[in-house]
């Protein structure tokens, strides 16, 4: 199962926080708790729905039309990360080359980059895809149990910020384009 949250990275840094001072606790329950405790307006989404590319899908704050689809690609041996229209799914091109990111299993907390690799259809210095090849992540992100994972994304003259938790317990039908 996964579990996508929405939240500002303090929120979720400090969600990780407390699951590692609790440890009978985990964190879905404490994300749960925590969304209860403040409401549902505050909280921006969680999902744990499959994209149009077989990966999860997660809502960028502030009501954009944007979603992030997360995938891998044994293939290309590289994690893909998909921009795209909430309403149809159809390619939504950022502008910018690449997308900051932060990975955190276990003891390993990586900062990198996923660059930029526009479909012939996105206008120039925009894209609707981002990658990062296998070769360039910490082994032990690759065969974790769980991560932690946030992004930071241009939009309308912002960076936007989305922080995920993933849990590798299920399986994956990738589609790329």
């Amino acid at each position: 199962m996964a579990y996508f949250i929405a939240l500002p990275s303090g929120m979720m840094v400090n969600l990780l926080e407390i699951s590692k001072s609790l440890p009978r606790l985990n964190l879905p329950l404490l994300c749960i708790l925590f969304v209860a405790s403040i409401g549902c307006k505050k909280a921006t989404h969680v999902s744990s729905a499959h994209g149009p590319h077989g990966g999860h899908v997660f809502l960028m704050p502030d009501g954009a039309n944007l979603e992030l689809e997360l995938t891998l690609d044994d293939r290309g041996k590289r994690m893909i990360v998909y921009s795209q229209s909430t309403t149809d799914q159809q390619p939504f091109a950022l502008q910018g080359e690449s997308l900051k990111a932060n990975f955190q299993a276990g003891s390993v907390d990586f900062d990198t980059t996923l660059a930029a690799h526009p479909r012939p259809s996105d206008p120039d210095g925009h894209s609707s895809r981002f990658a990062i090849g296998f070769n360039k992540l910490p082994q032990q992100l690759l065969s974790a149990d769980e991560f932690h994972l946030t992004l930071w994304c241009p939009m309308n003259g912002e960076t936007l910020e989305v922080s995920l938790f993933h849990k590798n317990d299920h399986g994956h039908k990738y589609r790329h384009d």
